[in-house]
């Protein structure tokens, strides 16, 4: 799984740019990291203007979910990023809801004298996700390759799927029936928030309940959003 805790977002100031903090490693754009072209003419409405880096070239977000954007599919949650990594909410690290969860890294970028882009200190971000609690959606399949279907249990009024990968249990809160939830629970893509990095939403208390009831660790509860 990916070390970092949260994607680093990169402010470009126009396409050239974007191209150069893409092909330059001296920049250190990651895979996963999210760039945003601050000229775009739509920037400052919900995720306009934003790309993901995977690695080789920027992909845009994917519209299956949300028309909007969000995560692609071709970024695997829980085996390759950890939940809640392209959340947008800021908080301080030392914030108990966000389990000392770190800052996230968001360079704003200009071109200097010598004609590379050097990081300047803006704080400004119009970027926003469509979600109302501002969390980037990621798909998730349990294909049993890669994860153990523990159970597939009742918490107050909501089922709750418990997987394991790696030795590490994570919590799906599933908004289907009990039958339904067991029939598809290997076979068909979730879209899921976490709930870690999340300050309101009616979903927090039955989080907590499902931690302390399951034994599963609050960064790694995660919820069905339809």
């Amino acid at each position: 799984m990916n070390k970092k805790q949260l994607a680093t977002i990169h402010y470009a100031p126009d396409v050239t740019a974007i191209v150069d903090l893409c092909t330059y490693s001296k920049y250190k754009v990651a895979r996963g990291d999210m760039v945003i072209n601050t000229s775009d003419s739509e920037y400052g409405y919900r995720s306009c203007g934003m790309y993901f880096f995977n690695g080789k070239t920027l992909v845009k977000p994917c519209t299956e979910y949300d028309d909007y954007g969000t995560v692609p599919s071709e970024f695997d949650i829980i085996t390759e990023f950890p939940p809640g990594y392209w959340d947008l909410p800021v908080k301080n690290s030392q914030d108990d809801n966000n389990n000392g969860a770190p800052l996230r890294s968001e360079l704003h970028y200009e071109r200097g004298r010598d004609g590379s882009l050097i990081v300047v200190p803006r704080t400004e971000r119009k970027m926003y996700w469509h979600h109302p609690e501002n969390c980037g959606i990621s798909p998730l399949v349990i294909d049993e390759q890669k994860f153990i279907c523990v159970d597939v249990t009742k918490v107050d009024d909501d089922i709750v799927i418990v997987f394991n990968f790696n030795g590490t249990n994570y919590a799906l809160i599933s908004d289907g029936s009990m039958d339904d939830t067991k029939k598809y629970v290997k076979t068909r893509k979730w879209w899921v928030y976490s709930a870690s990095n999340v300050t309101t939403g009616s979903h927090t208390d039955l989080a907590i309940h499902i931690k302390n009831e399951l034994d599963v660790d609050m960064r790694n509860i995660l919820r069905v959003d339809y």
